[in-house]
């Protein structure tokens, strides 16, 4: 087993979290994009924070609606609810899942394979913020390459409950149980969430239980986390531009015994301690489990129930020291991420069984300069082996097979103030895709076909971030060219690597704050994302933009009008550009939050102009016609919130 050497940390743009309307004294932010916290340290990285007010004032009941008016972030809905939705950022489209890393409280959410993170157990109000970092990243790793979305969770809070109706009879009942003592802390949730959903046959339903607790000491912290959840979902399929026009709510009946069932069990557990007065121990474990059914059909083609099995051991321990110079705080961390991962499925097909081992070692370290600028810099060497085992009747490797990779990567960046309130930022940074256990199949479905090398590339980035008084904001101008990117060729259904593939964008958001109760948000970003410079990579719009007013006439109370837009993309799978692409779109959004004491009433409404639209389409290949998911026209939800004393 073999470790480390390279270096790098991130660059680009600070860019700032969007600050209450109204004047008020704040604790220093502790943020972990640099995988240590660091209170008061300016990160040399592209780094946005969706603090918890920005996340309530926005009354999304879904990380995917969330986000999806956030700069660079291409959310990919299929049925508008969150519950089958991916991230992209820098220009992934059907790969988006493998090439944006999602964590939480830094453990990885992504799968050994390709399916989606299951986001749909994330509930927004559990969570203090949100931190973006765009790019690919040395710290974090394996699939960290458009970027990271980490979700930090709250601490044990107080008891609450809290309830929500809205259209196409959804409803959403939570609990929460919590107790306190003077060092610990305990909490037991709860939830149920239902919902016919937009389109017919895609009817959901998710219950989730949770347990949490903590015992903080003077010098150290141990916390646990248990979390069950079990959900069943109808799929209702695409649909085509005729029946699209004649009912786009319906599912054909190709679809009409198809599901999807997932059950999952997730333990985690962390200890935090002070070693003398300048180290620092930070260790986590973490155990995830999920058991699902389904029955996934295409058109001509009936499948029958398959079953899929996920279990993912993770470790990772970091020893952070800190030290002082130039009159500012520094740091140097080392650190390692060690998973383990089984996968298993059955399906008419046959069995298929792989396992994964990912022993990665890293260091990082942000040290001050004179001026005052600030240089982060990380070192990462990464070592992955798969079993692969595949004795079904498309048999590639019926005795199975190992592939194993060695990488190092790195990077490097650099904050320069330029003025009190403006400063730029310069960096340099390696990304790593490994190729997923379910990707190791070739033309013919034979061994010899198979040769995947990891996706390794470079992503360049300049910015600017400005912080004033009424005026906030970043830029990011980015490159990131890409070796050996894996992508499924559906000329010979086979996974491949490409020569080399280039991405560049403008990422750009700002808040103006007008007087002392109102604020304008802005995001807009635009991505050239081409296979071999020519084409456009299918689901992935060039532009997007948004713009948010917010009003606070008076404590407690608070409005948003929403507005966002999205370029047209290619509908998945025509990498060649012979269909129509999927129209672009904007959507006007509503959201009112009044709060008094312990209790707290939202109301949303969503996409108020009745836009028809779809995010997500697909090139049906034996029909030569794109079939697309219609997302919701105007709908509504309110919702009561009610902190127990």
């Amino acid at each position: 087993m073999r470790y480390l050497v390279l270096a790098g940390t991130i660059l680009a743009v600070s860019s700032t979290h969007l600050a209450a309307a109204q004047s008020t004294s704040l604790e220093p932010l502790v943020v972990t994009g640099s995988r240590t916290p660091t209170a008061g340290f300016r990160l040399a990285d592209a780094i946005t924070v969706i603090d918890r007010d920005t996340i309530l004032a926005s009354q999304a009941n879904s990380l995917a609606e969330l986000l999806s008016s956030r700069a660079g972030i291409e959310v990919l809905d299929f049925y508008g609810d969150g519950s089958r939705a991916s991230f992209g950022m820098r220009g992934f489209g059907e790969n988006a899942a493998s090439n944006t890393l999602v964590l939480i409280d830094g453990q990885p959410l992504n799968n050994p394979d390709i399916a989606n993170p299951d986001l749909a157990r994330i509930r927004l109000e559990d969570l203090e913020r949100i931190e973006v970092l765009e790019g690919g990243s040395a710290l974090w790793g394996n699939q960290a390459v458009g970027g990271v979305i980490h979700l930090i969770t709250r601490e044990a809070a107080g008891s609450s409950v809290h309830f929500e109706r809205g259209s196409y009879a959804s409803q959403d009942a939570r609990a929460r149980a919590a107790v306190n003592g003077e060092h610990w802390k305990l909490a037991l949730s709860g939830s149920n969430r239902q919902s016919d959903n937009y389109r017919e046959h895609n009817r959901l339903r998710h219950d989730r239980a949770g347990l949490e607790g903590s015992v903080k000491g003077r010098l150290a912290k141990a916390w646990v986390q248990a979390e069950y959840s079990d959900e069943e979902l109808q799929v209702p399929g695409g649909l085509f531009a005729d029946e699209v026009a004649q009912d786009r709510r319906q599912s054909a009946s190709a679809y009409a015994d198809d599901f999807s069932a997932l059950r999952t069990l997730n333990l985690r557990s962390g200890l935090s301690a002070d070693i003398g007065p300048d180290w620092h121990f930070d260790g986590r474990v973490s155990r995830y489990a999920a058991d699902g059914r389904f029955r996934l059909s295409s058109r001509g083609f009936a499948s029958d129930p398959s079953t899929q099995e996920r279990r993912v051991i993770s470790l990772n321990p970091q020893w952070t020291y800190t030290f002082a110079l130039a009159d500012q705080q520094g740091h140097f961390a080392l650190g390692a991420d060690l998973q383990r991962a089984d996968y298993r499925l059955e399906s008419q097909f046959g069995v298929q069984s792989n396992d994964q081992k990912l022993n990665d070692l890293y260091l990082s370290s942000l040290l001050p300069l004179l001026s005052p600028a600030t240089l982060s810099l990380a070192l990462r060497h990464s070592r992955i082996e798969d079993l692969i085992a595949d004795p079904g009747s498309f048999a590639v490797f019926p005795d199975g097979k190992r592939f194993s990779h060695d990488t190092t990567s790195g990077s490097a960046g650099l904050n320069i103030p330029l003025h009190d309130k403006l400063s730029m930022l310069l960096g340099w940074d390696q990304v790593l895709r490994y190729p997923k256990v379910d990707e190791y199949f070739g033309s013919g479905f034979t061994p010899d076909a198979i040769n995947l090398e990891p996706q390794t590339g470079d992503n360049y980035e300049v910015g600017l971030r400005l912080h004033g008084a009424m005026l906030t904001g970043s830029l990011i101008v980015y490159r990131l060219d890409l070796n050996n990117e894996i992508v499924y060729d559906p000329n010979t259904f086979t996974n491949i690597n490409l020569d080399q593939t280039t991405r560049e964008g403008v990422n750009a958001q700002a808040q103006l704050r007008l007087g002392r109760i109102s604020s304008v948000d802005l995001a807009y970003s635009y991505i050239d994302a081409r296979i071999d410079g020519t084409e456009r990579i299918p689901l992935v719009a060039q532009q997007h933009a948004q713009i948010s007013f917010n009003l606070n006439p008076t404590a407690g109370l608070h409005f948003q009008l929403q507005v966002q837009g999205s370029g047209d993309r290619l509908p998945g799978g025509d990498t060649d550009g012979s269909q129509p692409p999927l129209p672009g779109y904007g959507v006007v959004n509503l959201a009112a939050r009044w709060q008094r004491d312990n209790l707290e009433i939202g109301l949303k409404l969503a996409n108020v102009l009745d836009k028809h639209y779809a995010a997500v389409g697909f090139e049906d290949s034996s029909s030569n016609q794109v079939a697309s998911f219609p997302l919701p026209e105007f709908n509504g939800r309110i919702s009561m919130r009610y902190d127990l004393p």
